[in-house]
């Protein structure tokens, strides 16, 4: 049975227990947070939602859903599973689902949806309209670029696969379906002079960013999410094992891979560090949410000045 907790300064997180017994609470499915309520009903209901969608995640790892569920209570059923990895794609994913998928599938049986030949059901007939900016019934000021339309069917597909794959259906309508051609674009890169050029026009700290990547290789996301206690400067290399999740403002325990890497440090890198680190208390933590549950101790390398 559902409940819900009070919390400290005011407020509610609703709390229930999954299929094997443990206790859970009820999550913003945008940052991966407890959810607070201002009201102890709504965080009850909100919990006794979540512990019904348990129960079908169960029946449906078990091949025991039946293929009449709703491709949006189907979605929410396998949708924590995809969003257990804490990414920016999954915000993205989202976002697609609430504006794209939902509103045309999320009532719509598993067992009703088909390949193509029908305008209300048909994946094909889906696709042609959203290739040409209509979207539910309603027409939008600008259709889509090819691209993001294969990025919302994308989505979509990978439901229908987990549906197959789990049983709930037999086939996927997936299968087939004709997408709009992309326009193919050479993929975008930064040597060093251009890199250099940049940098002429940067404050000194982002100039240190920008350098210290392209010495080292670092994404983006593994260059934020740096932290002081896993560089060794002595021995001149550094470990790649965290990543700051920006639009979620946490610490990702794993870089995109999910393999930790060492990665050995220039002269050039080693300067970097030393500027960025000099002076600086390097134990107090990072002040931001480890999604592993672990307490920081250690600083980020690269911060943004003051001033």
């Amino acid at each position: 049975m559902a409940w819900a907790d009070p919390l400290p300064g005011g407020g509610y997180r609703g709390g229930y227990r999954d299929s094997a017994g443990k206790k859970q609470y009820v999550k913003d499915p945008a940052t991966g947070r407890t959810r607070k309520f201002g009201r102890k009903k709504d965080a009850r209901d909100a919990a006794t939602e979540e512990e019904v969608k348990a129960s079908r995640r169960a029946a449906i790892a078990n091949g025991l859903e039946p293929a009449r569920i709703p491709w949006g209570a189907f979605w929410d059923s396998i949708s924590d599973d995809r969003g257990a990895r804490l990414s920016d794609t999954n915000v993205v994913e989202h976002s697609i689902v609430e504006n794209y998928l939902r509103p045309k599938w999320g009532k719509v049986p598993l067992n009703q949806i088909i390949t193509r030949g029908s305008a209300e059901h048909g994946v094909q007939e889906w696709v042609n309209d959203l290739e040409h900016g209509r979207v539910d019934g309603w027409k939008l000021s600008r259709p889509p670029a090819p691209s993001y339309v294969h990025r919302i069917y994308a989505v979509f597909q990978a439901s229908m696969t987990v549906a197959k794959d789990t049983g709930v259906l037999t086939t996927s309508p997936c299968v087939g379906v004709k997408l709009p051609r992309k326009s193919k674009r050479a993929k975008p890169y930064l040597d060093a002079e251009n890199a250099e050029k940049m940098g002429e026009h940067l404050r000194s700290d982002y100039r240190d960013a920008v350098d210290f990547s392209g010495e080292t290789g670092l994404r983006p996301g593994e260059l934020c999410g740096l932290h002081a206690n896993y560089v060794d400067r002595e021995r001149g290399w550094m470990s790649v094992r965290e990543v700051l999740v920006a639009r979620r403002r946490v610490i990702r325990s794993f870089p995109k891979d999910e393999d930790v890497r060492a990665v050995p440090l220039t002269p050039k890198a080693i300067e970097i560090l030393d500027r960025q680190l000099k002076g600086r208390n390097l134990t107090h933590g990072c002040g931001l949410e480890h999604t592993d549950g672990t307490e920081c101790a250690s600083a980020l390398v690269f911060l943004p000045k003051s001033s």
